[in-house]
């Protein structure tokens, strides 16, 4: 057979064009293939998304073409979203591939939602939308497979990380990252996610825009009963939380607030405020599932 003379029916199990003119007759061979043919390419994939970000380490190009940042200890997208993406209405199922840098020797979590696989706050790794990655401190790609895709023609895709804390307390002392005030301390009041500190002394940095500041979205605040022990603490009354604003130097605000239940236990309990990982994103990746 040569690139010329294609045995089509022998080769692809398709029919020459010539075969289905217009008002040929057809055999029930021919019929039989027309409709293998229909259902080979409804059972095909094809790619659904692609978005490609800045990889380089220079730096450069940070605030423009890359993604990357601190991955926060509940669910928070990764890129802007939901995105809607054509696809084919027998697409049930999509292969994911992210590649991405995760800091060394930490652990992320990435979820994928679709209108059929919908964002689940409460998600584990067990299910089929989730994926742990453990941090390698260079680029790797990791795979989701057979995630639920929505039905019809259109879909909404999305994309969140979350990370596990570091088992770094926030840096205070200079000449490193100078935040300023304590990273551990005893709780004077807390309440609808807002902590107070018993004398700091030297009060945390507010935002000054210059990366010195306890509120950067790079630190969250875990809550002991008495000093943490072990690691990780098994006196944990209240799990890390991520620090959104720092106010007057001994005052905190953090998310998710803590069940109100909790603020009584809380209080005069130790606080610690970690460090969390760093991750960035080369690409994302989103086929169709061939169906078998």
């Amino acid at each position: 057979m040569s690139i010329t003379d294609v045995e089509y029916p022998t080769e692809f199990g398709a029919l020459d064009a010539t075969v289905t003119e217009d008002g040929s007759q057809l055999s029930a061979y021919e019929l039989r293939t027309m409709g293998r043919d229909c259902n080979r390419l409804n059972a095909k994939g094809g790619p659904v998304l692609r978005l490609d970000f800045d990889s380089s380490t220079d730096g450069a190009e940070l605030t423009e073409r890359s993604l990357a940042g601190f991955a926060a200890p509940t669910w928070v997208q990764m890129a802007p979203g939901p995105i809607l993406v054509q696809k084919r209405s027998q697409a049930v199922q999509y292969d994911v591939q992210i590649t991405m840098n995760g800091e060394s020797g930490e652990v992320f979590e990435v979820m994928v939602t679709t209108r059929g696989s919908p964002f689940d706050p409460g998600a584990t790794n067990s299910a089929a939308n989730v994926k742990e990655i453990n941090g390698s401190g260079s680029m790797a790609s990791t795979q989701l497979d057979s995630v639920i895709a929505g039905p019809g023609l259109v879909d909404e895709l999305a994309f969140y990380i979350r990370g596990h804390r570091t088992t770094s307390l926030m840096d205070v002392t200079p000449p490193g990252d100078d935040f300023g005030g304590s990273n551990t301390g005893t709780i004077e009041h807390i309440h609808n996610g807002e902590l107070h500190a018993v004398a700091l002394g030297p009060g945390w940095n507010v935002s000054t825009g210059a990366g010195d500041a306890a509120d950067e979205g790079g630190h969250c605040v875990e809550i002991t009963e008495g000093a943490p022990s072990g690691s990780p603490p098994t006196n944990v009354i209240m799990g890390p939380r991520l620090i959104t604003v720092v106010q007057e130097g001994d005052h905190l605000r953090y998310w998710p607030p803590e069940p109100h239940e909790l603020e009584a236990a809380c209080r005069g309990q130790t606080f610690s405020i970690y460090r969390l990982p760093v991750y960035s994103v080369a690409d994302v990746v989103v086929v169709g599932k061939e169906l078998t």
